[in-house]
């Protein structure tokens, strides 16, 4: 008898859908993020997410509790720098200005806007990054969220997160027999990268 309860009992900890499911479908998409950043040019990709990081640290340390806010609402500009007012040399270490200085060099490089332009900005996209990113906020740990921008290569920090935003969204569908919420949403997850991806290999194909 207890065989057969506590499968029951497991999957209703994460509605109809089995752990078995969701660690599947994790292991999908944490692969297609691996993917999308082995095929992204270093620069816009992962070190100017870096140098921003280590800016708040040099020139605004009062606003690190906040770095995941800042990145992902793009307040950075805004509370960091004061949108460029607060960039002078005496109101800053040489150690900020240095990173400042590497930072806005590598935003004026061609491949960087190139790279968002490839990506593109479709609402559809970007509405779901932004529920995506909202959706990290409410369930993952502030080391899982800051690495999503300051450690870009740590996937185990990366995966310890989705992994809780998938077993939130499957909670979603504790009345939903065919789990249709968290299907459909790992469904267009894998879709999004999948498209990124193909466009990214065809842009930067000899990076």
């Amino acid at each position: 008898m207890f065989i057969r309860i506590f499968p029951i009992l497991l999957s209703l900890a994460t509605g109809s859908i089995l752990p078995s499911t969701i660690e599947t479908d994790l292991n999908e998409l944490v692969r297609l993020h691996k993917e999308f950043l082995d095929r992204s040019p270093i620069g816009p990709s992962r070190q100017a997410y870096e140098f921003r990081c280590r800016a708040i640290a040099e020139c605004c340390p009062d606003e690190e509790e906040n770095l995941y806010t800042l990145l992902s609402e793009n307040h950075f500009n805004e509370k960091c720098l004061g949108n460029g007012t607060k960039i002078s040399r005496s109101s800053h270490s040489s150690t900020c200005m240095s990173t400042l200085h590497q930072l806005i060099q590598l935003t004026k490089e061609p491949i960087y806007k190139r790279y968002f332009d490839i990506l593109g900005n479709q609402t559809n996209r970007y509405n779901r990054i932004k529920v995506w990113k909202n959706q990290m906020k409410m369930i993952c740990s502030k080391d899982e969220l800051n690495a999503y921008y300051c450690e870009r290569n740590d996937l185990e920090k990366f995966k310890s997160c989705q992994r809780k935003v998938l077993e939130m969204v499957a909670e979603t569908d504790v009345d939903d027999d065919d789990g249709t919420i968290y299907k459909t949403y790992v469904s267009q997850w894998e879709q999004e990268y999948a498209i990124d991806n193909q466009k990214l290999a065809k842009a930067f194909a000899k990076l």
